[in-house]
């Protein structure tokens, strides 16, 4: 197979791997690093979930970030996220982290940019005006008939 795994969770899929299959009474990783520069660069959206997801931190906010619209630049990573607030406390709470956990492990000197995604905030406001709509239409449907 070919993934990228952090190495924190080998023992977790180790343990998991183990209990899993009773007849299977050891599991060893065969790792391969690719040449980092360029190969590395393409995993970095995962990455970076793996990181905000993992960070007590930012866990919870990691819901915020649109991970598929990550932006890969020369030097900086550019991930889009809904909200302004949301931007904010990724920039002050994950960015250097980001950045410090990229060049541990890949040798790469990248920014991390967390900017808000205009079209994805009123793209989820117009969400939830609708969900606010089906919510709302049995009471007034209720108010109606009562």
């Amino acid at each position: 197979m070919n993934f990228v795994m952090a190495f924190s969770e080998m023992e977790k899929l180790r343990v998991e791997l183990t209990s899993a299959c009773s007849e299977l009474h050891a599991v060893e990783f065969d790792v391969t690093y690719l040449p980092m520069q360029e190969d590395a660069r393409s995993y970095l959206p995962k990455y970076l979930e793996v990181l905000l997801r993992e960070n007590l931190d930012t866990a919870n906010i990691a819901n915020m970030v649109l991970f598929e619209r990550t932006i890969l630049e020369d030097s900086s990573i550019v991930v889009p996220v809904v909200g302004e607030y949301a931007a904010k406390v990724l920039n002050d709470l994950a960015k250097t982290y980001c950045e410090k956990k990229v060049q541990d492990t890949f040798g790469l000197k990248v920014g991390f940019d967390f900017v808000c995604d205009d079209e994805a905030c009123e793209e989820r406001s117009k969400l939830n005006r609708e969900k606010v709509q089906i919510q709302a239409k049995p009471q007034i449907q209720a108010k109606e008939n009562g």
